[in-house]
């Protein structure tokens, strides 16, 4: 809408673009609709002296030949750590990714700087909410299906990918209500162990029995041999061993006639949902020490191997003292603490998530969307008040009355347990440390070239009699799948 000759400001340019997002819902411009608010989409760029290439591939960067391929040494401590690279990086030297809500500005010189337009810590004080925990319980319900209802959006059928637990149940509710019929159903099976997908069956059968639903199981040697391939798709290894279950469910949605699917992605990072929140508010909630806070979200879990990675690396531990994933929670101290929680997690955390739903449905073709995380829904539920989100012994407190007023008994599961399958089972096996030691031990290994040999070859023989290495070996795993594959 601009001439050609016309100065504008970038800002007025940004403001445009959400205009149509918000007025426009089937048009050209549907593409761009998709890319900023339906699917999340990751940008990865790079800027050589001559060229500025960009992509929503690694892979097609690389293609050029403008770039040259190697790995991102300065990334591997972060890695090892969060199984993520630096923020705004990737595992490749010289190629980056676009940071959540920001937008790139090159200058006639050839300079690169990146500007917010949708500041995630501060966008939902907007919001002033006097409501009681009722009243408000009605108000997010209705806004919840105006989100489902535009996220529904299409000239072709939509789906959902169906887990056992509250999110995905009210969704599937929501979309019957929105469009009865015509909606295929997808969820996983662990063939082995715990297994889930008992209660979807119900929630189906309770909710729209009308509706075809697809159960897939997925079984070790499939897992194992699809992880090259996987990680392929992501142009890094393989982080979460749930990605390959997606794999399979955007295959068969594919072949369905589905081309559409929604999730419940999100909504534990906008209710509080998970068991990690529980124990930092148990450990946190009463620490005045900023960087104890930072440490904690920084390291999850992992927070006792910070010695071992620095060991295996040669980077010094103090390096995270420069990360953004680190310095954020110094920078927003402010916060109150649990929304402290939510927020580092809905800009840190899901990013990975987000980049799995969205890489594994689109190596079928399929679009996985994601009505919880609508940017004024995700708005409105920052600024709720967090005790209606989570106390000493429940989370997703308000999402769960919702839940209990719109579905039937028996439709969801009020504990989940992930996404549990035999690859996680094998992983506790010696069958995993042999294949791990096997990979390390090749000449031109990841781990003899980047890593402390012997370090490693110490984390393996203690792990061997302790098994309190997971989290590490896991990490070397998917390096070494990845990196002898892509690098060979």
């Amino acid at each position: 809408q601009f001439q050609k000759t016309e100065y504008v400001k970038k800002e007025d340019v940004i403001q445009k673009i959400n205009k149509v997002v918000t007025e426009v819902e089937s048009s050209e411009l549907d593409k761009i609709i998709d890319l900023i608010y339906k699917s999340k989409k990751p940008l990865y760029y790079s800027l050589t002296s001559d060229y500025f290439l960009f992509a929503s591939e690694v892979k097609s960067i690389l293609a050029s030949g403008y770039v040259k391929k190697e790995i991102n040494r300065n990334s591997l401590f972060e890695y090892l750590c969060r199984l993520s690279p630096i923020y705004g990086e990737t595992l490749y030297k010289g190629i980056y990714e676009l940071k959540a809500g920001n937008f790139i500005v090159i200058s006639c010189k050839g300079k690169l700087s990146q500007e917010k337009y949708f500041q995630l810590e501060s966008s939902w004080e907007k919001n002033k909410i006097k409501e009681n925990k009722k009243s408000l319980a009605q108000i997010l319900k209705r806004e919840l299906s105006e989100t489902v209802k535009k996220q529904m959006v299409s000239d072709i059928p939509v789906g959902l990918f169906l887990s056992a637990g509250v999110d995905s149940s009210l969704l599937l509710k929501i979309m019957n209500e929105q469009q009865r019929g015509n909606i295929n159903i997808f969820t996983y099976r662990n063939p082995s162990g715990i297994d889930e997908s008992l209660i979807s069956r119900q929630c189906v059968e309770k909710i729209s029995p009308w509706n075809k639903h697809f159960i897939l199981s997925v079984s070790l040697s499939q897992y194992l041999e699809h992880i090259k391939k996987i990680n392929w798709y992501f142009d890094c290894p393989i982080a979460y061993p749930s990605s390959i279950p997606l794999f399979f469910l955007a295959k068969i949605a594919k072949t369905k006639g589905t081309k559409v699917i929604l999730s419940g992605q999100g909504a534990d990072e906008l209710f509080l949902g998970y068991d990690r929140y529980l124990l930092w508010a148990k450990k946190l909630i009463k620490e005045k020490n900023k960087k104890v806070w930072a440490e904690n979200f920084y390291f999850g879990s992992g927070i006792n191997n910070a010695g071992i990675v620095e060991k295996i690396t040669g980077i010094n531990r103090e390096t995270i003292n420069t990360s953004e994933t680190f310095k954020w929670v110094l920078e927003f101290w402010d916060l109150p603490p649990l929304k402290r929680m939510a927020i580092y997690d809905q800009k840190f955390r899901l990013n990975g998530l987000l980049k799995r739903d969205d890489c594994m449905g689109m190596s079928a073709g399929v679009e996985c969307r994601v009505p919880f995380l609508d940017k004024e829904f995700l708005n409105l539920i920052n600024s709720i008040p967090d005790s209606y989100k989570m106390n000493k012994l429940k989370r997703k407190i308000i999402l769960k009355e919702i839940a209990r007023e719109a579905l039937p008994t028996g439709a969801y599961q009020e504990k989940k347990h992930g996404s549990p399958s035999e690859l996680e089972a094998w992983l506790k096996t010696p069958r995993f440390l042999f294949s791990l030691k096997n990979l390390s031990n090749k000449k031109n290994s990841f781990t003899k070239s980047y890593l402390n040999f012997k370090s490693v070859d110490q984390i393996f023989k203690s792990h061997e009699n302790t098994q309190k290495f997971s989290f590490l070996c896991w990490c070397i795993y998917g390096l070494e799948t990845w990196y002898q594959e892509e690098f060979k």
